[in-house]
């Protein structure tokens, strides 16, 4: 299987914009990518949809590998839920190995789909 690249996207002052697309990790183990080098250090939301009727899985914002770096960011989302966190792309960017300029976003479950919207 294969990373599923996620493309950010944007959110305006002032203006709905209610057709998110969420994203379908085509790989549990491998998970999503957010190409992130062209918004350093931007506050992003990362919206979060568990699609099971029955089970609750994780989702893993894995930390980065720059001087920002803290820790993993882990959260179980309950079956049928949505979640949303803010992070600042800083701290979970790689930057210094395969992943460079990116996120990475690794579901316990395929059953698990994600947006991520840079905002204003």
């Amino acid at each position: 299987m294969a990373v599923t690249a996620v493309t950010i996207q944007e959110l305006s002052w002032n203006t709905f914009d209610a057709d998110f697309a969420m994203t379908a990790a085509t790989s549990a183990t491998d998970g999503f990518t957010v190409d992130v080098s062209a918004y350093p250090d931007q506050k992003l939301l990362v919206v979060v949809e568990n699609t099971s009727e029955d089970t609750a899985y994780d989702i893993t914002v894995e930390m980065g590998d720059g001087i920002q770096a803290i820790a993993d960011l882990t959260k179980e989302i309950a079956a049928g839920k949505v979640a949303g966190v803010a992070v600042e792309s800083g701290k979970f960017k790689h930057i210094n190995d395969a992943s460079k300029g990116k996120m990475v976003i690794i579901p316990e479950n395929v059953a698990v789909k994600i947006a991520v919207i840079a905002l204003p």
